[in-house]
């Protein structure tokens, strides 16, 4: 029974992830469409600093993950060491970007899709 549960645990994990990936693209595809060229600076000062450091999250925990430097237990990888999951984290910080450059209540409405279902995620690894 133990490979049921498990097997249940990786299939939420992918209807969740799958869910949160799906509006993420539809948030990027509403900035691409609609942005927002005279909104609130300060909103969208805020989201550019906000999706420097997610995406570097997500592209260096790609290139972790690559090398396979997480070994028994141990993160070897500078990244790993700043947070267990950077690819969640970076795409928190780059779904509250998007949604603070666009400032476009889709996006809003978008991110409060995904945010509970990747802090779920994260709470729950």
């Amino acid at each position: 029974m133990p490979l049921d549960s498990e097997h249940n645990e990786d299939f939420r994990t992918r209807v969740i992830l799958l869910i949160a990936g799906f509006f993420f693209i539809l948030q990027f595809f509403v900035l691409a469409y609609n942005f927002n060229f005279h909104g609130v600076v300060i909103f969208t000062i805020i989201g550019w600093i906000l999706l420097v450091p997610g995406f570097l999250l997500i592209s260096t925990s790609h290139s972790s993950m690559e090398s396979h430097t997480v070994n028994q237990g141990k993160a070897k990888h500078f990244i790993h060491s700043l947070t267990p999951h950077p690819l969640l984290d970076g795409w928190l910080l780059m779904s509250i970007a998007l949604a603070l450059i666009s400032q476009h209540l889709l996006c809003f409405i978008f991110m409060g899709v995904q945010l509970p279902l990747i802090i779920y995620e994260i709470y729950r690894a």
